[in-house]
C-alpha cells in the first residue's frame, strides 16, 4: 500500500530500540521499521540514492559519536520533509 508509513529509530540502546521497534512493526500502515544505533551509520544509509524514503525518524538526541542535535540539519539536507521525533 502506497499510505504505508517508513520509519527509523536511532538509539544507541539496543534493547530499547528492540523493543521500540518491535512494538511499532504491529501497527497496520507501517510498512518498515529500521534500527540505526548510531548518527553516522544512519546518515550513510539516508544519503545513498537507492536507500528507499524514509518517513518519520525517532532520534534519540545522546547519541556516541555525532549527537542527535548535531545530524538534524543534515538530516532535514538530506530530506527536507522529513518528521524528527
Amino acid at each position: 500500500m502506497s499510505d504505508d508509513i517508513r520509519i527509523l529509530i536511532v538509539e544507541d540502546n539496543k534493547p530499547y530500540a528492540t523493543t521500540l521497534q518491535k512494538l511499532l512493526e504491529t501497527g497496520e500502515s507501517m510498512s518498515h521499521v529500521e534500527t540505526f544505533f548510531d548518527g553516522e551509520s544512519c546518515l550513510a544509509a539516508l544519503a545513498d540514492q537507492d536507500y528507499p524514503k524514509v518517513d518519520i525518524i525517532i532520534l534519540d538526541l545522546q547519541l556516541p559519536g555525532i549527537g542527535g542535535l548535531a545530524i538534524i540539519p543534515r538530516l532535514k539536507q538530506l530530506i527536507p520533509n522529513l518528521r524528527i521525533l
